[in-house]
């Protein structure tokens, strides 16, 4: 890693290394079975050289950073809470939940101790324009108009893929107003809504309200966690509140509205399956069901709960819920140190669309590791820069005092 005094050209290829890797994951997601098999072959290696890279950096560096601090305790506490379901849940899914969970919070220190260089962003920037020009060519002789799959097996996995390469896009590209840069960014969106994600949607959107507002949220540290608490506050009701629109007077002249501009129902079976989840979900209210429950474990849903907020409730409770939020939040401040450079800007407004997309999937620390993966890089990313930005001041004050 680079705050390991290192050759030059190793760092180099460390982090083409983890690039190339994370993209060829991806294929995991692929109904080809060979691509699959790469796919999980590439997160394997991915995997070890992040556990190899932890334990070299604690064996070498005499102290972790202050800033990533909170963070790492949060992220322990909250590994001792899913910990606690092996009192009465031991089978196979509950130690993959945990390696999942190791292994996203392990990648994300890692790529944050690296140093994102403007060469790094470049290769981020290639690979996505690649990923993202094979699926535009690939509609053309594949595709079809309605919920369009790419190479993928679903179209929601598409629509987040191409949300998360949106961001190498913008923070790699070194002419952001040439023309090739507008046709890129144009065939990412056209791709998106080619998808049918709304949750996608609905995250481009709050990722572009972030980044217009950035400037209001940086006026202070107060209003700057505020606006966290607030979108974290609103989503965790959100789930709460969804199952219970329809007895909402106006319910179904919205409902009739967004059939008739988006050819979709506003609900689309998500209700049926929160409602039932939140009953299981106080059973058990403080600790949970167990790491690695499954919603068809504990209820009559046998599909996913469509909503990483009420995953972690139904797995780990109140307790568990409490501190993976606590955890984004000390991630979140993390990038207060950073907040005059675009490219942390840029990862704190993605960062809030992945949290509006969380209420609508689970991939930010289980089920796919391949998106899962991508979306701590991005975080990651914003974090690096706010470290070295926190370490400049650091050093400045620390030479002015001499």
């Amino acid at each position: 890693m680079d705050t390991i005094k290192e050759n030059k050209s190793a760092s180099t290829l460390y982090g083409l290394l983890i690039i190339f890797l994370s993209f060829i994951a991806l294929l995991i997601n692929v109904p080809n079975q060979m691509g699959s098999k790469l796919g999980l072959i590439s997160l394997v290696l991915l995997t070890g050289i992040i556990y190899f890279s932890v334990i070299i950096y604690i064996g070498k560096v005499q102290k972790i950073p202050k800033i990533f601090l909170p963070a790492i305790v949060f992220s322990f506490i909250f590994l001792c809470v899913n910990a606690i379901g092996i009192f009465w849940k031991t089978d196979q899914r509950f130690f993959i939940t945990l390696y999942q969970f190791l292994t996203v919070a392990g990648f994300f220190l890692v790529c944050s101790f690296m140093d994102w260089n403007q060469a790094r962003l470049r290769i981020l920037f290639r690979f996505s324009v690649l990923f993202i020009l094979s699926n535009f060519v690939y509609f053309f002789f594949r595709g079809s108009a309605h919920e369009y799959l790419g190479f993928f097996t679903n179209s929601n996995l598409l629509g987040a893929t191409l949300y998360l390469t949106l961001f190498f896009l913008l923070v790699g590209s070194e002419r952001k107003k040439s023309f090739g840069m507008f046709f890129i960014l144009l065939t990412t969106l056209i791709l998106i809504y080619l998808t049918g994600a709304r949750s996608i949607i609905i995250s481009l959107f709050f990722c572009l309200l972030t980044y217009v507002l950035w400037n209001k949220l940086i006026i202070s540290k107060k209003v700057f966690t505020f606006y966290f608490l607030l979108t974290m506050g609103g989503l965790i009701a959100f789930v709460f509140i969804y199952p219970r629109l329809i007895y909402w007077s106006d319910f179904y002249t919205i409902n009739n509205f967004v059939l008739e501009h988006t050819g979709k129902n506003l609900y689309s079976g998500r209700q049926i399956i929160w409602a039932d989840l939140i009953t299981v979900v106080k059973q058990n209210l403080w600790i949970g069901h167990g790491a690695g429950t499954l919603p068809s474990e504990v209820s009559n849903v046998r599909a996913s709960s469509h909503s990483f907020y009420l995953q972690i409730a139904l797995q780990t409770g109140i307790l568990g819920l409490s501190s993976v939020l606590l955890l984004l939040l000390s991630v979140w401040r993390i990038m207060w140190h950073g907040r005059y450079d675009n490219r942390v800007r840029l990862s704190a407004a993605f960062f809030i669309g992945i949290l509006y997309h969380q209420s609508f999937e689970v991939m930010l620390t289980q089920n796919n590791m391949a998106i899962a993966l991508f979306q701590w890089l991005i975080l990651a990313i914003g974090a690096s820069y706010s470290y070295r930005e926190q370490k400049k001041k650091y050093e400045v004050q620390t030479y002015q005092t001499k």
